[in-house]
């Protein structure tokens, strides 16, 4: 299977060198690789940054201890915090999901590794897929609970208005 290219238009202020700026990125379908949002709080960026996403020392939600993405910016706004002057900050991650565990179920906060296939203990889903539903579930989640899986590749500052 080839490669899905997607292409993102960075703006930037006015009187800059350059108004918009293409990036073209390749997902590679194999491995269900996708371009997901997450944000953090501010302390955090530059440890991302650094040392990159590390699920080892997340906080436990209600899909488990992993690291969470959403395929909305808006969903993710959600975590982000004002990392001063009105500015913040989320990251545009390469996320590989493999085989999805998809659930509408809520109540899974245990979750330290994605569900056995098919309740075959030798066998695991890569990740969790977190679909629309519920109380509490407006916005797709997708969970996976090895660093590993994914990379921030793009830090994105913005301003709400």
């Amino acid at each position: 299977t080839s490669p899905v290219s997607a292409r993102f238009v960075i703006s930037r202020r006015p009187g800059t060198a350059a108004a918009a700026e293409s990036v073209d990125v390749e997902l590679m379908l194999q491995v269900h690789e996708a371009l997901l949002f997450h944000a953090s709080k501010p302390q955090f960026v530059d440890v991302i940054r650094n040392e990159g996403m590390d699920e080892r020392v997340s906080s436990r939600g209600l899909f488990g201890t992993g690291l969470y993405f959403a395929e909305n910016a808006s969903k993710s706004h959600d975590y982000a915090a004002d990392s001063g002057g009105g500015v913040y900050t989320m990251f545009a991650v390469r996320v590989a999901l493999g085989d999805p565990y998809v659930t509408r179920r809520q109540n899974m906060s245990d979750l330290r590794r994605p569900p056995a296939v098919d309740a075959r203990p030798t066998q695991r889903h890569d990740s969790v897929l977190a679909e629309n539903g519920g109380a509490q579930a407006y916005h797709r989640e997708f969970i996976i609970y090895d660093r590993a899986q994914c990379y921030a590749e793009f830090l994105i500052s913005y301003r709400v208005e």
